[in-house]
């Protein structure tokens, strides 16, 4: 074989690789993003998106010359789990470990196709906002409910078409599970676009109007964080444990001063009693369980001080275990301890402390969904790039 030839070969081999990857990786960012096609199989969804990554040999490789401490910090939040019995969260960890380290090994390699197909979700979302005004019937087949039963039938992932008017528009959910968590999402990925610096102006627009058209609660950390977001360099000249702390105790003292658990309280703010449920329960946990966290019937709390508990389980499943002091629900002191400990190892700052609390408020630390482990990306990577001005956009 002349070297012609042998360079053709070699042309084609790389061409065919490339093909490959490419592929894979849009394959990847689409259930990444569009978690209603993934399956709902013996009681929880398998995010195709996590068996696809091991087909990424760069990925592969990269994972086996990765710092040793991030690894062992993988190990204690495993072993902490095990030492709560609680093996199913020690699958969840080291699904998001996964994850998220994909992400932040490739980072543009994969991200530029995520964005893309957040994009996608977007453009659902605003046809699912225009066909509600059509054709409401039309609109509700597009939600997340039926796309997934329609694929899946039996084994469809449980989501939610709830296209009720909550803040003034209907909400929609784009390729989202429900409008909650496309709302977290949008919010996640406007901020890592925004450090991009690289916006532009007909994207802003998109993002506005999928802001609009998906209004909840949940939206409203949007602004917050964009309300901080110019103070980012004196919101770190803080501690970041200290950030932890304060937002952790202050989480408390206002689910105890609101008194949350209270029926009067719940029985009309189920969606805050919700948010606040973990904070207001932290502190009426038995001893043993404060330091290992609850089993998963949430058998932890003194005789008399349960009803929100009862509540939010019994009407909805809602779990009391949402945001930072979840952390104390599910693996009790020892686990918030790893997470001190995780956030001196990886040298997270205060800022990412605020956006994590912000953007995670509505779900536990663990759950497996775009958002939280974009989240996490966002807050292991900031150190990359320098604080983003606000420049015109293009």
């Amino acid at each position: 074989m002349s070297f012609a030839h042998l360079f053709m070969v070699l042309r084609i081999i790389m061409n065919v690789k490339s093909i490959y990857l490419y592929t894979l990786r849009i394959a990847i960012a689409f259930f990444f993003i569009a978690v209603p096609f993934n399956p709902y199989v013996g009681g929880m969804t398998l995010y195709l998106w996590f068996f696809l990554i091991f087909l990424d040999g760069e990925y592969l490789k990269r994972l086996t010359k990765i710092n040793i401490r991030y690894f062992l910090i993988l190990l204690l939040w495993v072993m902490v789990c095990f030492l709560s019995g609680d093996v199913v969260l020690a699958c969840k960890i080291l699904i998001l470990y996964f994850g998220v380290s994909y992400l932040v090994i490739l980072d543009v390699g994969i991200l530029d196709k995520i964005k893309v197909m957040f994009l996608i979700s977007c453009f659902w979302c605003i046809a699912q906002f225009v066909m509600f005004y059509i054709d409401p019937g039309v609109s509700y087949l597009m939600g997340p409910k039926e796309i997934s039963a329609t694929i899946w039938g039996q084994y469809a992932t449980p989501s939610f078409t709830n296209q009720y008017v909550l803040i003034l528009l209907p909400r929609m959910s784009g390729l989202s599970r429900e409008a909650g968590f496309f709302a977290s999402l949008l919010a996640i990925m406007f901020l890592i676009r925004l450090r991009d610096k690289n916006m532009k102006l007909w994207e802003l627009i998109i993002y506005v109007c999928s802001y609009m058209f998906s209004l909840s609660k949940v939206s409203f950390s949007l602004l917050l964080a964009f309300v901080i977001y110019p103070f980012k360099n004196f919101i770190n000249k803080i501690p970041a444990i200290a950030t932890l702390l304060a937002v952790s105790l202050l989480s408390i003292a206002i689910a105890q001063y609101l008194n949350v658990g209270s029926p009067q309280f719940f029985g009309v703010n189920e969606s805050v009693a919700h948010r606040l449920s973990s904070s207001y329960m932290v502190v009426n946990m038995y001893p043993w369980n404060l330091i290992f966290g609850c089993d998963d019937k949430y058998q932890c709390f003194y005789p008399g001080t349960t009803s929100l508990v009862d509540y939010l389980l019994g009407k909805n499943g809602f779990q009391p275990n949402t945001g930072i002091n979840g952390v104390f629900i599910n693996l009790g002191v020892l686990g918030f301890m790893s997470l001190i400990l995780t956030t001196i190892i990886f040298k997270l700052q205060s800022f990412d402390i605020l956006i994590m609390a912000l953007v995670c408020s509505t779900v536990t630390q663990f759950t497996i969904d775009g958002f939280v482990i974009l989240t996490y990306y966002y807050m292991l990577t900031n150190g990359r790039y320098s604080f983003p001005s606000f420049k015109r956009l293009k």
